[in-house]
């Protein structure tokens, strides 16, 4: 599944965390907001953790477009990998050793 085919509140969720993420840094008030958007019951956990997954997805894509991984990249990847608390199943081997360096 891609980001383009999310919908309802999958899609809020991603959106919002795409708007999070902006400046790669998790403010707890950006963390509350996204507790409060999933906590509302509507989204089942294989729905967020879907959502999280299409989201890093989408990031280490980006990040990775021009063949070269930024120091600035890095460290977005490693807030969303900590700031969401991803299992290990959700990060990718190539994300994993990008951020272990």
């Amino acid at each position: 599944m891609t980001a383009d085919e999310l919908t309802g509140l999958r899609r809020v969720l991603y959106e919002k965390l795409v708007k999070v993420f902006d400046d790669g840094v998790l403010e707890p008030h950006e963390q509350k907001e996204l507790r409060e958007l999933y906590g509302l019951g509507k989204l089942t956990l294989i729905d967020v953790r879907d959502v999280f997954g299409i989201f890093l997805r989408d990031t280490w894509a980006t990040a990775m477009a021009d063949g070269v991984l930024e120091d600035a990249e890095k460290a977005k990847l490693r807030a969303i990998v900590a700031g969401l608390k991803l299992p290990s199943d959700l990060v990718a081997e190539d994300v994993k050793r990008a951020i272990a360096d």
